[in-house]
């Protein structure tokens, strides 16, 4: 069978580890890579618990930075799938450790939207304003990288958050650049 069951996975996966020759003498950096690629492994299983447990075992011992960059930016996207946005934030956060990471400019939309659905779920009962600015802050971000994955969506959201503090000429504003991007993505 090309699928194993998650459960059964992890034990053959740990017993193919511990039965690979002088698995007792790898280097550091061997044994660190296993961590990478276990994490990877479980990711591509869809077990993002498993996959959490081995790319922040790795996160911790590693020393390439562009894996680790790779490594918070699949943290926080697992995180994000299961709409735990708090804790794909925290991810994402970690990014900005990394400026030349290539999906460095995405994620900073993502750091915006996550921002936005928090605040939908659960918005303040007082300094609503305040918590709209610091959003709108965020999606004013993405958009100065002159990414263009998410441009559209963004404009979109500004002009729903500047409607929600009405600021009619910048809603006027967001919705026209939304339109002109035209990327139909609602």
């Amino acid at each position: 069978k090309l699928l194993m069951k998650a459960a059964s996975f992890d034990e053959k996966v740990l017993a193919a580890l511990t039965k690979i020759p002088d698995s007792k003498q790898l280097t550091r950096e061997q044994g660190v890579n296993r961590l990478y690629y276990l994490g990877w492994t479980y990711y591509f299983q869809n077990d993002n618990q498993n996959a959490k447990k081995w790319l922040l075992a790795y996160e911790s011992n590693a020393e390439d930075k562009t894996r680790i960059a790779r490594t918070y930016y699949q943290l926080g996207q697992n995180e994000w799938q299961e709409k735990n946005y708090k804790e794909a934030l925290s991810f994402f956060d970690k990014l900005d450790q990394f400026p030349e990471f290539p999906l460095r400019k995405p994620t900073l939309f993502l750091k915006a939207e996550a921002h936005y659905q928090i605040f939908l779920k659960d918005p303040p009962q007082t300094d609503k304003e305040e918590s709209i600015e610091k959003i709108i802050a965020h999606y004013q971000t993405y958009l100065k990288t002159e990414d263009q994955q998410y441009r559209s969506l963004a404009y979109f959201r500004l002009g729903s958050l500047f409607a929600e503090i009405q600021q009619n000429l910048q809603v006027h504003n967001n919705y026209q650049q939304y339109l002109h991007y035209n990327q139909q993505q609602y």
